[in-house]
């Protein structure tokens, strides 16, 4: 794990993934300065050969016939399927090297928050000082990632979360629209916090929680 760059060395980005957040995550590679946006990979629309006015370049697995200095970057994050592309990114075997970092110019991100590999923080996001970003972590825009804050592997927060102090997101968590967490606080791996909630709590693993207080609906499915 290694402090994102001040200045991003130019890049040849390609998003694996080319619907929902994975347009969000395509502007924000067009907007950073010195990176290209060479498309998408993405089973379902490869056939098709574009997506959003955007090269479809071809399935997931066909990274292994792009240059080697292409970098790839996941836009696979759906609430009821985090485990499952989870397991799907990582049986692809792409090397740790190959994957991008992408912080939108439009965020704010701390110089002692620590960033790793295939993270994207998305515009307006805000993250505070001694923040951790795991690998693979997805913040979408408008979030607030407040202090002492640990994101683990996969862990997905969408559009306007707010995460106050030394909020630890386990791996593979997602966290819906407009989500509030109070401080101190620990979401299990693998869980779902429906969007609008306000979490109270400790949420364990597995489980999905909705609501104002937040509260314990079902089982994850996935």
């Amino acid at each position: 794990m290694k402090t994102f760059p001040e200045s991003p060395k130019p890049q040849t980005i390609v998003v694996l993934g080319a619907a929902g957040s994975g347009i969000q995550i395509a502007e924000s590679v067009e907007r950073l300065p010195g990176a290209r946006l060479a498309g998408f990979l993405d089973d379902a629309y490869a056939a098709q050969g574009s997506r959003f006015d955007l090269p479809v370049l071809g399935s997931l697995q066909d990274w292994r016939t792009l240059p080697e200095d292409v970098l790839f970057l996941n836009s696979l994050y759906t609430a009821k399927k985090m485990r499952v592309y989870r397991d799907i990114v990582h049986s692809l075997g792409i090397p740790a090297e190959r994957w991008a970092t992408v912080v939108d110019p439009n965020a704010v991100l701390s110089p002692r928050a620590q960033v790793g590999r295939g993270v994207y923080v998305g515009p307006g996001v805000i993250v505070q000082p001694q923040v951790v970003l795991e690998d693979h972590v997805c913040i979408l825009g408008n979030s607030y990632v407040a202090h002492d804050c640990h994101l683990e592997r996969y862990a997905c927060c969408a559009n306007s979360v707010s995460l106050t102090g030394n909020v630890h997101i386990q791996t593979g968590a997602y966290l819906g629209a407009n989500v509030s967490v109070r401080v101190g606080l620990q979401i299990g791996a693998f869980s779902t916090v429906g969007m609008g909630a306000v979490v109270l709590a400790d949420i364990p693993p597995g489980e999905v929680w909705a609501g104002n207080p937040a509260r314990r609906l079902r089982t994850a499915e996935g």
